[in-house]
């Protein structure tokens, strides 16, 4: 049987390239501020359901002080978040009142004198390794975007149409649902005391709409998954909340439609079984820039990216075995490394032929060659 992770359907879903890197080249994802706004609401919400705190506002400011402290900055970047966040969050509160008229929000940001403070902002996450995607370029700090959207969660959780519901939860735990000779697994945001599970959206600024909800993927399998540790709903489907964090319109199912989830299944199996491995750009540029994975998958951009073939999947093993197994040899013998200074540019030419498909990575390979001898 074929076990997958919901993850990894999703990001096939999204950009076989993006899953490529991911799941079969084995490409590290950075730390990006929506990852951290994600991690922050799960840490805050555990302290709550621990009773460390009753109020999510002030569990969120527990997590960033954390992270501040490890950064070893402490008080000086929180303020400087606090600061950006009051502003930018009265800016969006203004242009809800306005319904679209007056200034844009670059324009307002501007005017609040937030332009220096975001630039800052940025440059020093940036040297704190977080990855900003040049794609999500726009008004204000993306890295304080997430402080100020990781609050503006806090304030909507007192509007959501079903409580939330923090008493005996369980925070992400694994569920697995079986759809024909496919297993599928993966994590849920939160499980309540009576089996209720949620689906926490964190992207949506606007309101989804109902239908669009019910049809997810992670809703579907959430009504459909077996929970680790809980016994299964008997005769029905599970129910499942999807809470839209930063607009705090939430929605309860009692029933999902399985097909969409089999017919995804279904697309990704023939995808895997013809390596059909086609970028997200030729459907969706915009989402396509503002992958994190963006500058492993197109060094030199878009209109010379080399689409990803069998046949160059095939070579790209094949050099990652001869560039271990020849990292391997030299760590035993280092009296060889004085010989084989361009040991590694043979290999790549060996295996690409004399026209490199990827110049940029057999030039970094030489490179960390040269630097290890």
């Amino acid at each position: 049987m074929t076990t997958l992770e919901l993850d990894e359907l999703l990001a096939y879903a999204r950009c076989p390239l993006e899953w490529w890197w991911q799941y079969r080249a084995g490409q590290a994802r950075p730390l990006t501020p929506d990852r951290m706004l994600r991690q922050a609401l799960a840490d805050a919400l555990r302290f709550c359901r621990e009773g460390h705190t009753a109020d999510l506002t002030e569990a969120l400011s527990w997590v960033w002080a954390d992270w501040a402290e490890a950064w070893g900055k402490g008080g000086t970047v929180l303020q400087d978040l606090r600061t950006y966040a009051g502003l930018r969050n009265q800016v969006l509160a203004q242009m809800t009142r306005d319904r679209g008229r007056g200034p844009g929000l670059g324009q307002r940001l501007h005017a609040a004198g937030l332009s220096g403070l975001s630039r800052r902002l940025d440059r020093f996450a940036g040297e704190q390794g977080v990855y900003l995607a040049p794609g999500r370029a726009g008004p204000g700090s993306r890295f304080g975007d997430a402080f100020a959207d990781s609050l503006l969660a806090a304030e909507m959780a007192h509007t959501f149409e079903t409580p939330l519901q923090l008493a005996g939860a369980v925070l992400e735990g694994r569920g697995v649902v079986v759809i024909g000779s496919a297993r599928v697994s993966g994590a849920l945001d939160l499980v309540t005391a009576e089996g209720v599970a949620e689906v926490h959206d964190l992207v949506s600024r606007t309101p989804r709409r109902r239908r669009d909800a019910k049809h997810d993927p992670r809703t579907i399998f959430a009504a459909q998954c077996a929970i680790d540790g809980l016994p299964a709903p008997e005769g029905r489907e599970r129910s499942v909340v999807v809470r839209q964090w930063l607009t705090g319109v939430s929605y309860t199912f009692t029933e999902t439609s399985p097909g969409y989830l089999h017919t995804l299944l279904g697309g990704l199996m023939r995808g895997l079984a013809s390596q059909a491995w086609l970028p997200r750009a030729v459907a969706d540029p915009e989402g396509c820039a503002r992958c994190d994975l963006l500058a492993t998958c197109q060094p030199s951009g878009w209109p010379e990216q080399h689409l990803l073939d069998p046949a160059l999947a095939e070579r790209t093993e094949r050099l990652q075995k001869a560039r271990r197994a020849l990292r391997t040899a030299l760590d035993a013998r280092p009296e060889f490394q004085c010989v084989a200074g361009d040991a590694l540019e043979q290999v790549a030419v060996c295996l690409y032929g004399d026209e490199l498909a990827w110049p940029g990575e057999a030039a970094a390979l030489v490179k960390e060659f040269h630097k290890r001898v």
